[in-house]
Formats: C-alpha cells, sequence, structure tokens
C-alpha cells in the first residue's frame, strides 16, 4: 500500500513546491468570483446549495489569502534561482491577495456574529497591510512591474479597511445619529413632495428608507424608536396590506444591505 501512495505523494509535493502560490491565487480568485455572484443572491434564496456554497467560500476566502501572503513572504530575495523579474511578479500578488481580503462589496458578513468582530478586524487589516507593505520593500526592484504594484496596494488597502469599517459600524449604535425632530419634520414633507411621478412605488421606496434609516430595526434598544415611530409620513397603519408587505419587504433588503454587505459605506460621500 505504501509503494502505492509514495509516488503520489511525491508528485504532490513537487507540485506544490513548484506551483504552490500560483494555486492559492487562482483558489483565491475563485472564492472570489463565487461571493461575487451569490453573495447578494442570498438574500433571496434560501437553498442549502447557495447557503453551503456561500458560506464554505467566506470561510475559505479569508484563510486562502492570508497562507498566500505568508507565503509570500518566504520569497528569497537574492537568490541566483530566483531572477529579480521573477521575484517582482511574486510580489505583484501579493497586494492582489490584499485586494481579495477586502472581499466583495456584495458581502462582508455571513451572519450577524460576524459583525461583532469589527475590532479584531481592524487589527487583522494593519497587520496585513503591514505584511504587504514587507514584501514589496524586499521584493523592490526599480522596474515597471514593481511600480505596478503601487495602485493594486492602494486599491486593497481601500476595499480592505472599507470591509473593516463595514463590520465596525454595522451595530454601532453611535452611527448616523438621527436628527432633531423640528429638522426632521421639515425635510421629510419637503423629500416626499418633490418625489418623481414617473417612478411607479417611488413614496413606498422612500417610506421604506426612512423608516428603516429612523426606527433602525436591526438595532436593539435603539434610543430614537420611539421618535420616529408615531411619525405620520413614517406610518403605514392607514396602508392596504400589499403595500404594507412590500414596504416591509423594502426594509429588509436595506436591513440585510447595511447588516451583511458594504452598501452604508461605499454610498456615502466618504465611502465614494
Amino acid at each position: 500500500m505504501d509503494m502505492f501512495w509514495d509516488p503520489i505523494v511525491k508528485q504532490a509535493k513537487r507540485f506544490w513546491n513548484a506551483w504552490d502560490i500560483q494555486t492559492l491565487v487562482l483558489l483565491s480568485l475563485t472564492f472570489q468570483i463565487i461571493l461575487l455572484v451569490f453573495g447578494r443572491r442570498r438574500s433571496y434564496i434560501t437553498g442549502f446549495l447557495i447557503r453551503i456554497t456561500v458560506w464554505s467560500s467566506y470561510l475559505m476566502a479569508s484563510w486562502v489569502a492570508t497562507v498566500g501572503i505568508g507565503k509570500l513572504s518566504d520569497i528569497s530575495v537574492g537568490d541566483p534561482s530566483l531572477p529579480n523579474t521573477k521575484a517582482s511578479l511574486k510580489a505583484l500578488l501579493a497586494p492582489i491577495l490584499l485586494l481579495h481580503l477586502g472581499s466583495p462589496d456584495t458581502i462582508t458578513a455571513y451572519s450577524i456574529q460576524d459583525n461583532q468582530l469589527g475590532a479584531r478586524e481592524i487589527l487583522e487589516t494593519v497587520a496585513q497591510v503591514g505584511l504587504v507593505i514587507w514584501i514589496l520593500i524586499r521584493c523592490w526592484t526599480y522596474t515597471s512591474l514593481s511600480f505596478l504594484t503601487l495602485p493594486i496596494f492602494l486599491a486593497g488597502f481601500i476595499k480592505y479597511g472599507e470591509r473593516a469599517w463595514a463590520l465596525k459600524s454595522a451595530l454601532n449604535q453611535d452611527a448616523y445619529m438621527a436628527i432633531s425632530r423640528k429638522d426632521e419634520e421639515n425635510t421629510l414633507p419637503e423629500m416626499f413632495r418633490t418625489l418623481p411621478k414617473d417612478i411607479p412605488g417611488a413614496n413606498l421606496i422612500l417610506k421604506a428608507f426612512y423608516r428603516f434609516d429612523r426606527i433602525k430595526p436591526h438595532l436593539k434598544n435603539w434610543i430614537y424608536h420611539s421618535l420616529y415611530i408615531s411619525h405620520p409620513l413614517l406610518s403605514i397603519d392607514n396602508y392596504p396590506p400589499v403595500k404594507v408587505f412590500k414596504i416591509t419587504e423594502i426594509e429588509l433588503g436595506f436591513m440585510y444591505d447595511a447588516l451583511y454587505t458594504k452598501m452604508p459605506i461605499i454610498y456615502t460621500k466618504t465611502g465614494q
């Protein structure tokens, strides 16, 4: 039996030694594509297959990218068997993996518990960014390939920072504090009056947005809940059941985006 497995194990070791980093990058890219395509769809598709696919890809994506960056830190700079061009090419993969760690905009958290780890994510961001900077410094060769790493590193730093920011602020009780009742009474009617008439259901979307943004049903014991729950323009007491369900559906969509995606971050002046 050992004679049967020994050649297979040796061949696998040779393959891993020759293609370890390339394999990790391809795996990381595969997971990113899966998360990009299916990350948002799980909000309205509840099948077991899509849940297990997104869950496994979400868990493996960060692990594979982290292992890849760790392998790149072992590059032997100055080794005659590793030309400068090859070292620069491998160093180019470090900011690409950092970009992968930022995750697609369609998913930042798989469950509500992930949002409670925002502080840890900030620490991991600092550590991973520092490691990538160290790799780039060690492999810098003053070639056009080396300079190409800079914009990719900047994009990766921004994407990873957005993920940490989104996780940290998803359950932040102090985020987006509501304005005073006087200002609300002036701005809300104006918003509803200036709605375009040619967009069907625009008033339902606006009402659902303001109900979610002011009442914040995803936050426990939101202190301004009682202030806005009885606001005439946010009330749905006199709406027919069909419209009530539609408003609730839109509110749940906003809630999903706030808890599990980067949408509340990227659709702001700072995020843009």
